[in-house]
């Protein structure tokens, strides 16, 4: 499942943090680039307990005017449908996630956008 959003950066733009939660896991890119070294983050924990975020630093990739994220979803050991990993009993449902972008500008102004609904 991907998932895709356009958002808008004004000039001035001094600092861009984002802070993703994808269970189970996740790829981010954003304007096509691949954000962070890592091959599908979060870790596997109990996803009833305790669900892991991470948080980016964005700021050398965005640029001003239109702007691209999208959230590449997996099922990971959050959503097993059997087979191979018949031991485990159940899911917790389809991937999903949610995340946070902080957009923090010169004239001390800050916009938040976060993930909608769907």
């Amino acid at each position: 499942m991907v998932l895709r959003r356009e958002f808008a950066v004004k000039s001035g733009l001094r600092r861009a943090l984002v802070h993703v939660c994808g269970l189970g896991e996740y790829e981010l890119t954003l304007n096509g680039v691949k954000v962070g070294e890592d091959l599908f983050p979060s870790g596997w924990t109990k996803y009833d307990k305790t669900c892991l975020y991470d948080t980016r630093d964005l700021t050398a990739l965005l640029r001003p005017g239109l702007n691209e994220v999208r959230l590449l979803l997996g099922n990971g050991m959050y959503n097993v449908s059997g087979g191979r990993y018949t031991k485990f009993k159940g899911s917790f449902g389809p991937p999903k996630a949610i995340a946070q972008l902080r957009l923090e500008y010169a004239d001390d102004t800050t916009e938040v956008l976060g993930t909608d609904q769907r």
